[in-house]
């Protein structure tokens, strides 16, 4: 049994992972760096969210070691699943979906985020529909114009087109 649907896991960075994989129908998202930058968008965007993780720059523009750590956990104790496609930044793309058991975790927090603050939720929610399917090297162009200082140590910045 997964014990983590107390008020503690809602205040979690893996709270959040599940949160954002559970939005838009349970949708997933490819790639890590697209999961990265959709959850720094929000963390730019709604500045009131608790246990939401820290970023910093790195290699691929804003960068969360808390959100890596967390998606080991959720696929580790089976709530996270990860496939690999074609695609992407580099030869292969990393697409994270929840399983089973994890859309019924993350259903849960949902409703209970949804009771305590629907405003943010469809923020998030809206965020996830906007940025999810649009090219990933637009999507970094939007975030590298919008916030430059995290895009300094990029290894790709080269490759972003300029609006």
């Amino acid at each position: 049994m997964f014990l983590f649907l107390g008020r503690s896991v809602m205040l979690t960075v893996k709270g959040w992972v599940l949160r954002f994989l559970a939005l838009d129908d349970f949708k997933p998202i490819e790639g890590a760096t697209r999961l990265q930058k959709l959850m720094f968008l929000a963390s730019q965007k709604i500045k009131q969210l608790e246990g939401f993780p820290k970023f910093e720059p790195g290699p691929y523009g804003p960068f969360s070691s808390e959100i890596e750590e967390a998606l080991k956990e959720l696929k580790k104790e089976g709530l996270v699943e990860e496939t690999t496609r074609l695609g992407g930044l580099k030869e292969h793309a990393r697409v994270f979906s929840l399983t089973e058991n994890g859309k019924k975790v993350a259903k849960t927090i949902l409703e209970k985020v949804l009771k305590q603050n629907s405003k943010v939720l469809k923020e998030l929610e809206d965020l996830k529909k906007d940025w999810n399917n649009v090219p990933l090297l637009l999507f970094l162009m939007h975030v590298y114009n919008l916030y430059p200082e995290y895009a300094k140590r990029s290894i790709i910045k080269s490759r972003i087109p300029r609006p």
